[in-house]
């Protein structure tokens, strides 16, 4: 996999949620970089540029602070300001090598929206138009409506306790089942 946040224990956690189901359980999952920040520009544009009209994501996220997560969703990005439903759709530490499920199954869990990157309702957002200028981007707590982090969870667990973050490296990668 071409990428400078996931490591071989972190592929594999993504690659077994992917595959959990019987049917599924003997494919190949592939990751096929569409955007990295660092190369294709750290803004809003540069990520819609690259990924829109793409379906079957993984985003992920390396802080500053060194914290790395992300998120899955079946549906295709768009540059528009609509939710989705996902129902298949989850999020994840790869700190903790934890997979965290969708617990909202028919609300609109994903936003594609035009001056933002990755939008998990309930589980992370980066935004603004420069990703790295700033620390607005953040993580949902376990109490605010969250759609994945359950009450037994820590507070803002997925990225180590904090909720606002500044992002070294974003990429994603559309997934594909061979």
């Amino acid at each position: 996999v071409d990428s400078l946040i996931f490591n071989n224990k972190d592929i594999r956690l993504i690659s077994d949620r992917l595959t959990n189901q019987e049917e599924l359980k003997d494919k190949n999952v592939i990751f096929n970089l569409l955007y990295r920040a660092s190369r294709d520009g750290a803004d809003a544009n540069s990520y819609h540029k690259m990924c829109d009209g793409k379906a079957n994501t993984v985003s992920v996220v390396q802080t500053v602070k060194g914290n790395k997560f992300g998120g899955y969703t079946e549906t295709q990005i768009e540059n528009g300001n609509m939710g989705y439903k996902d129902p298949n759709s989850f999020v994840f530490s790869l700190n903790k090598q934890k997979i965290y499920e969708n617990l909202n199954k028919n609300g609109d869990v994903i936003r594609h929206y035009k001056g933002y990157g990755p939008y998990y309702v309930g589980g992370f957002i980066t935004f603004d138009s420069q990703f790295y200028s700033n620390n607005n981007n953040y993580v949902y707590d376990r109490t605010s409506s969250s759609n994945f982090f359950s009450i037994n969870e820590k507070e803002y667990e997925i990225n180590n306790g904090e909720q606002f973050f500044a992002i070294r490296e974003l990429e994603v990668f559309e997934i594909f089942l061979e």
